[in-house]
């Protein structure tokens, strides 16, 4: 039964449980419950119950003795309060696979949550704990442990008995170490925002294919590891560890030196798929190590790059995104060879205000799979004017150009009925063209 979202505070009067005693799921998810009728254990079929995103105060204690509850959230009930301690009613309920207590002010875990010996999923995040018991490492099912965005200090040395986990999630804690864990079937692991952390060593955890970290890794390098995803943010003069050829998404996030190791430059990365390299900073060369990765999708670049944007970008035939923004010290011009990248569902230039030239007309050629352009370049010495071909960019939802362009071209656009003023001159279809009398996005519902 789904009475999701519906703003729901009661029941109706007559309304029971008794004659729901074959009801397996009830979401009752974002609404105004403050209390859920006693009688809820007479729908002793029950395995899914969704309680998240009301109000609810208290919640009746034979809600945890349902014989077949196998997936409950409580989450986001801020005025919720759990017993805590021996005998917690809530860790009574020895069938649960899935608990979510996410965001309920949650400031310690009960002893016996050894009790959940089932759990396979638990969801501890956004509460205020600043340890957890030991007995978390009775939990020998558990597969999956949501922790971030607590106050934790330290790890219960016992969380290495959980053989079978494959997800955890630490991140923005206090944590001040991270252990050795043995871990043999972790393939998760999210360290970020713990700054007191200085080192995370995987050396026990052959699993482990996705990393997410803000200090240095052991060991040093990745080649003889499983990760394939990588992501590092907010250190200050970090050598990169070098990484295997299998690597298939790397996040260098806010990093205030980015040194590339030289296997970036002697090997080729044919799984490489996403690319994020960000920082404001320092002024580093243009990535061009990135030409290694001939089947890359995403190409996400923010920061104080500097050099000319190459033109062999154009060989990623596989390109969906790219994005360079907030790069002053890129210069040249935009190469026509951008016009090569036909798969382009959404192109972003902001803030590179060193360039010269104009918008290569080549860049209409992306007209068929273009979900998304903006340009915005803030650049002095950068012609004004939109080339004709760009109106073949007549399917992109979202299509915003600098208030200085000029429109070069008119004309009804097929299968739209819009025009739009742009200093003083009509330009007709999908366009926004930023500037003081029209800076809202034009709804593109509008447009069909």
């Amino acid at each position: 039964m789904n009475l999701s979202l519906n703003r729901l505070s009661r029941f109706e009067n007559n309304f029971t449980f008794q004659f729901l005693q074959s009801l397996q799921v009830l979401d009752l998810r974002g609404n105004l419950f403050v209390q859920i009728p006693k009688d809820i254990f007479h729908a002793q079929n029950l395995s899914v119950l969704s309680l998240s995103q009301n109000l609810l105060e208290s919640l009746p204690e034979n809600i945890f003795s349902l014989p077949n509850l196998t997936f409950l959230d409580l989450s986001q009930n801020i005025n919720l309060q759990l017993k805590n301690g021996t005998n917690s009613s809530w860790t009574s309920c020895q069938t649960l696979e899935e608990l979510y207590l996410s965001s309920l002010n949650l400031q310690e875990i009960p002893k016996d949550i050894s009790n959940l010996s089932l759990l396979k999923k638990l969801d501890l995040s956004k509460n205020q704990l600043s340890e957890l018991p030991e007995e978390i490492g009775f939990l020998t099912n558990l597969e999956s442990l949501f922790l971030f965005q607590n106050r934790l200090l330290d790890l219960p040395e016992n969380l290495t008995q959980l053989k079978q986990l494959k997800f955890l999630d630490l991140n923005i804690n206090d944590l001040q170490t991270f252990p050795i864990f043995d871990l043999p079937n972790l393939e998760y692991l999210d360290v970020t925002a713990n700054p007191s952390v200085p080192v995370v060593d995987i050396s026990f955890l052959p699993s482990l294919t996705t990393l997410w970290v803000s200090c240095r890794v052991a060991p040093d390098s990745l080649s003889e590891t499983n990760v394939v995803d990588f992501y590092v943010s907010n250190q200050k003069d970090y050598v990169l560890p070098e990484v295997s050829t299998r690597i298939q998404r790397l996040h260098y996030y806010n990093l205030t030196t980015l040194q590339w190791p030289s296997v970036f430059y002697e090997q080729t990365f044919p799984n490489l798929t996403y690319v994020l390299l960000h920082d404001e900073k320092n002024s580093v060369p243009f990535p061009d190590w990135v030409l290694n990765a001939p089947n890359l999708e995403y190409l996400h670049l923010w920061g104080a790059f500097h050099g000319t944007i190459p033109t062999e970008l154009g060989m990623f035939s596989n390109l969906l995104r790219f994005t360079l923004v907030t790069a002053p010290n890129i210069y040249g011009t935009l190469p026509t060879e951008l016009g090569l990248l036909t798969k382009i569902q959404t192109l972003t230039l902001t803030d590179i205000e060193n360039l010269t030239g104009s918008l290569p007309s080549e860049l209409g050629r992306l007209a068929d799979n273009l979900q998304n352009i903006v340009i915005d370049l803030k650049a002095k010495n950068f012609s004004s004017l939109l080339p004709y071909e760009y109106l073949k960019m007549n399917s992109a939802p979202i299509c915003k150009f600098d208030g200085s362009f000029e429109c070069q071209a008119s004309g009804l656009l097929e299968n739209h009925i819009c025009n739009v003023q742009c200093q003083g001159k009509t330009l007709e279809g999908t366009w926004q063209i930023a500037n003081e009398s029209f800076c809202q996005p034009f709804p593109y519902s509008a447009l069909m």
